[in-house]
């Protein structure tokens, strides 16, 4: 995972830059040190400022640097269909003037506790964009509810189409351009642990570029932007 990608993973599932206190966390200077990051700072007292860097040589992914703009992109829109209909058109680009591979090189994470239908949107949005999407666990493209008598749970992947997961079945697997819809299903329970955690896992699915969005206005969205704008240098209390 690029490094800005990584740290923004790391510090929103943790909350770091939340206003009031964070999440979850590491609370010793060596704990930081073994995951890859150069800390400044007192950790023994509440209140002290904590600066994280993460080194290149820590995230060894050329893909930063030879890039131009950034790796993270977030957006927000007025209504559900805006933001899937911008997703899938941007999907299609990727594929017709980018050329990436629908399948392996690009990935869609839907958020939320119960994202089911979300992903049925997302897979239904893509195809009325001329997308061929994959369901995982589905036996062919395009079959947004597969039975569940009759799929192959250990599918995640079909040439030719762009899978749409939900959390659960997104980890372990990855891609160079992964697109994380319904950020609004997060910022509803920003509180949460368990939540937070979707942002780490979706967005560390990445090898290359992540873009994520959501509907609505949050607290929460602040607190993305800000992260965000901090690169590979974090400081926080």
């Amino acid at each position: 995972t690029p490094g800005p990608i990584l740290m923004a993973a790391h510090a929103l599932g943790m909350g770091l830059k939340r206003d009031g206190s964070t999440i979850a966390g590491f609370t010793q200077q060596a704990d930081w040190e073994a995951i890859g990051y150069e800390v400044d700072g007192d950790f023994t007292a509440t209140g002290n400022e904590i600066t994280l860097l993460r080194p290149e040589e820590n995230s060894p992914n050329p893909v930063p640097e030879l890039w131009d703009w950034d790796v993270l992109e977030f957006e927000t829109y007025g209504t559900r269909g805006d933001e899937l209909n911008a997703v899938a058109s941007s999907i299609r680009r990727n594929i017709e003037e980018d050329d990436l591979n629908p399948s392996r090189n690009i990935l869609v994470i839907v958020l939320g506790s119960k994202a089911y239908r979300l992903r049925a949107k997302m897979a239904n949005a893509l195809q009325r964009h001329g997308v061929d999407s994959f369901v995982p666990a589905a036996l062919e493209l395009n079959d947004n509810y597969p039975d569940r008598f009759d799929k192959d749970p250990n599918r995640f992947w079909h040439e030719g189409g762009v899978t749409v997961s939900q959390i659960h079945r997104a980890k372990g697997n990855e891609a160079e351009y992964v697109y994380i819809v319904g950020a609004d299903q997060i910022a509803r329970e920003e509180a949460n642990p368990r939540m937070r955690n979707q942002l780490f896992v979706a967005l560390t699915r990445s090898k290359g570029w992540a873009k994520l969005s959501g509907t609505g206005e949050y607290a929460l969205y602040d607190e993305i932007r800000d992260v965000i704008s901090t690169g590979t240098m974090l400081e926080f209390e």
